[in-house]
């Protein structure tokens, strides 16, 4: 919090009050687990929607490192090629990740009129 006020000031001492400012605070593979419809998706493996019912992703942005939940479900699992592959499939509306909810609401509100 206190990084994130701090960046709020400079882009205020800048003259950009109107800035948003969003960390990431841990992987950007939380968004992904957010959202195991995609993760089903992109690797063409169905069974992995179920996670989405499983308590422990409930809270997705808890994960010590969702990178390695992913690993295990898909032992092959490369960040990069991962992130091809699901980013494009995230539904906005299913995804539990409340970072990725924050970040999507900050985006849509630059583009809405």
């Amino acid at each position: 919090m206190r990084i994130k006020q701090h960046l709020a000031d400079l882009c205020t001492q800048a003259g950009k009050s109107e800035a948003i400012v969003r960390i990431a605070c841990r992987e950007l593979e939380a968004f992904f687990v957010g959202d195991w419809q995609a993760v089903a998706e992109a690797f063409d493996k169905p069974a992995l929607a179920a996670n989405d019912r499983k308590a422990k992703y409930r809270n997705p942005d808890a994960l010590g490192t969702p990178s390695r939940e992913l690993q295990r479900a898909i032992p092959t699992y490369q960040k990069r090629d991962g992130a091809r592959r699901i980013a494009p499939r995230l539904v906005p509306e299913r995804n539990r990740s409340l970072s990725f909810q924050a970040l999507y609401r900050s985006l849509t509100t630059l583009v809405e009129p």
